[in-house]
């Protein structure tokens, strides 16, 4: 600032008192050289790239030529990679058309064992197994399944709001698929511990009804929280850059880590909560001989949930690794649990189709040794 009382009439007054002008503005330091050019001026130069917004490439002086040699903020003369348009990566499509076909073929496993039990329903070992559970588990077990061609989506062939709600469609499948599925190892196991600890329910209906209002109350919580976070912060495909800074990918994410971080606590505690049952039921009695089969299906979700919940976070920047882990897990929680507890199933009816049909009733009956509970 000019303190001295100048006249704007005593031009070589007034240009003697701007070059003593030292203050600190907004864009910086603010001083003039003796021939009265700005000191100490910098220009932040930025580039503008589609997706990804505006990023610093370098900074200018007024004192270099433009048409001579250009310095960048690392002092260098050589161009920032991250000036350059940067490279797009996306998932392997040979590994998508390989697990699309892996999950294809899951899928109709499950829908095999659905006719299966369909068919089988009135004899003692679907019905002591509880025919509403298993079909809550392989209908889990498919919902898990097709989020696999969900997540496997190219979203370079998609626009950006079609993207947004691949991201929210998968978490529904998922979130429903995993309610259905371990809701249902959790009931079965439930019911065990009931049952050891008052035997006299065995035969009460009172014990399945009260399950049953238990998962529904686990599936309602899970369709409310749904329905809050896609309405007040849902996934976007938001675009990322790579470490490198030269290559662009996209990945799922809210404005705020609350909605994912509290749909994973409570899938987890749920998680914990069976994983603790299974354990309490696994010396019960011989009679018992799904117990350590529920058990070991409910260990396997624990397992793998733990393993690839984190691996997916650390690993984000790579699509075709992310994919593959995620495929693991949804292809692998249900696929694990459905063998060890349906392999008994497949046995023991297949082999009466041959050996036991009643030719009076036209209606098929399964011998056991042992009973299921």
């Amino acid at each position: 600032m000019v303190e001295k009382n100048i006249s704007f009439t005593d031009q070589s007054s007034m240009a003697e008192e701007l070059r003593r002008v030292s203050i600190v503005g907004s864009s910086g330091p603010i001083s003039f050289s003796s021939s009265g050019g700005r000191q100490q001026l910098q220009f932040k130069l930025s580039n503008y790239r589609k997706g990804v917004g505006y990023r610093t490439v370098g900074y200018f002086n007024p004192k270099l030529n433009f048409t001579g040699t250009s310095y960048f903020r690392d002092a260098s003369t050589q161009i920032p990679l991250d000036s350059l348009p940067p490279n797009e990566e996306y998932i392997n499509k040979g590994l998508i058309i390989a697990l699309y076909i892996f999950g294809s073929l899951n899928i109709l496993f499950y829908m095999f064992n659905l006719a299966l039990i369909v068919k089988f329903r009135r004899t003692t070992l679907i019905q002591q197994s509880g025919y509403l559970y298993l079909h809550m588990i392989l209908i889990g077990s498919i919902l898990m399944v097709s989020s696999v061609f969900v997540l496997g989506t190219d979203m370079q062939f998609v626009s950006k709001s079609t993207r947004d709600r691949l991201c929210m469609l998968s978490v529904w499948q998922i979130g429903i698929g995993y309610v259905f599925l371990f809701g249902s190892l959790f009931a079965k196991s439930l019911r065990i511990l009931l049952i050891i600890n008052k035997p006299e329910l065995k035969n009460s209906n009172n014990v399945d009804r009260m399950i049953t209002t238990f998962l529904c109350i686990c599936f309602t919580i899970e369709i409310i929280f749904l329905i809050i976070w896609t309405s007040v912060d849902q996934l976007k495909a938001q675009p990322k850059l790579k470490d490198d800074e030269r290559t662009l990918f996209y990945w799922c994410e809210s404005e705020s880590y609350g909605f994912p971080v509290a749909w994973i606590s409570f899938n987890m505690f749920f998680l914990f909560c069976g994983v603790v049952i299974a354990y309490l039921t696994k010396d019960v009695e011989r009679r018992f001989n799904e117990s350590k089969i529920i058990g070991f299906s409910i260990y396997n979700v624990f397992i793998l949930c733990t393993i690839i919940i984190p691996l997916t976070f650390t690993i984000k920047d790579s699509p075709s690794i992310t994919f593959a882990f995620q495929c693991i897990g949804v292809i692998g929680v249900p696929l694990g649990s459905a063998v060890m507890l349906f392999g008994k199933y497949i046995f023991v009816l297949l082999s009466s189709m041959k050996s036991h049909t009643n030719s009076n009733s036209g209606k098929t009956t399964v011998q056991e040794q042992q009973t299921s509970y």
